[in-house]
């Protein structure tokens, strides 16, 4: 689920180039009714896997590294500023995003499989 939504908003995104202006309104609420579903279903693996009592610093802590990275991000964006192009930044957020989903779904299967 995760993949396609990932993949469906890159689609979005590839499409905005060659459009004109009505079309591109429909594609940014598309980018946001994506986003909002890959939200919501993030929300859903993290409740499914998360014991009830500790759901709210799952949550937290979630939320904090999210809030985190995006900073992170900015600030290399900002500092790079015209030296590097925003899909080089995009693509090295990108692949820390991956590392860091593969990380936690192997932490996750290894878990799982403890007795």
């Amino acid at each position: 689920m995760h993949l396609m939504v990932l993949g469906l908003t890159a689609l979005a995104l590839m499409a905005l180039v060659p459009l004109r202006a009505p079309w591109t309104l429909t594609m940014f609420a598309a980018l946001g009714f994506l986003y909002n579903l890959g939200r919501v279903s993030v929300e859903v693996t993290l409740q499914s896997r998360v014991p009830d009592k500790a759901l709210g610093r799952a949550k937290g802590a979630m939320h904090s590294l999210a809030v985190g990275l995006g900073f992170v991000i900015f600030s290399i964006a900002s500092v790079l500023g015209d030296q590097a192009f925003p899909s080089t930044i995009f693509l090295g957020f990108a692949v820390v995003l991956l590392f860091g989903v593969s990380a936690l779904s192997i932490n996750v299967a290894r878990q799982e499989g403890d007795p």
